[in-house]
């Protein structure tokens, strides 16, 4: 009677994926690919006017890695962060101009195909997973703050990165999360190395920087220190 606005939210029963379990992995994957059949079908059948994100903005990330260099490269004192950064700044570098470069040919190739609404920030924690006879499972997919209309290998690319890592890196793990996605949503050559550059992108690398020229510079928080010293002990792996 006040004329407040409410939000109806439908929520699910279950836990979360388990990254450590490989058939709530193989869960959380049927459940992407049905997700973006459906997003796309939604797509199809609405208005056309809506905005379609890009496929990918590593030139504007690559130039904010630079600017990033640039500022700390000014410092007259540096931290041990901005030394350690400095230390590892040009191979992770070298690694994103490769990707631009790489990635620039996919501007001009018609990726409609998989195109239409995507989740934005599909990981395990956006999975819920209901099992409690055993037999039936129910799936609930969450957290779509981040939704867009898009590529929705994008979403594939971040929940596959999300996994992997937490799995130590294996290639085993990346391949069957490649291939089952595949047998639902088929997958060209060109979805493959398109996944394959976003995945050589260093985003960590670039996140890392873009919260360190968003910090105060006077203290650097010591998590900031252990989290560029993972990455760089972690690339051996990943790569």
């Amino acid at each position: 009677r006040y004329n407040n606005p409410y939000v109806m939210r439908h929520f699910f029963q279950g836990k979360e994926c388990n990254v450590a379990k490989p058939e709530d992995i193989n869960i959380a994957v049927d459940n992407l690919a049905r997700l973006h059949i459906a997003g796309r079908q939604v797509f199809n059948s609405t208005e056309s006017d809506v905005h379609i994100r890009s496929n990918g903005d590593f030139r504007k990330k690559n130039r904010e890695l630079k600017r990033v260099r640039n500022f700390i490269g000014k410092q007259k004192s540096r931290k041990e962060f901005e030394n350690v950064y400095v230390k590892a700044y040009d191979y992770f570098y070298k690694k994103a101009l490769e990707c631009e470069e790489k990635f620039t040919p996919y501007f001009a190739k018609d990726m409609s195909e998989h195109l239409g609404y995507c989740h934005g920030r599909y990981n395990h924690h956006s999975v819920l997973i209901n099992q409690e006879d055993g037999k039936n499972i129910q799936v609930g997919t969450i957290n779509f703050d981040k939704f867009f209309v898009g590529n929705q290998l994008m979403d594939l690319y971040h929940f596959m990165r999300k996994i992997v890592e937490k799995n130590k890196y294996s290639f085993e793990v990346m391949r069957n999360i490649i291939e089952r996605y595949g047998r639902i949503c088929p997958l060209s050559e060109d979805d493959i190395e398109y996944i394959y550059i976003l995945y050589c992108y260093p985003e960590k690398f670039y996140k890392i920087s873009n919260q360190y020229m968003n910090s105060p510079k006077n203290w650097i928080s010591p998590k900031m220190l252990e989290k560029l010293n993972k990455l760089i002990e972690d690339e051996e792996d990943k790569e």
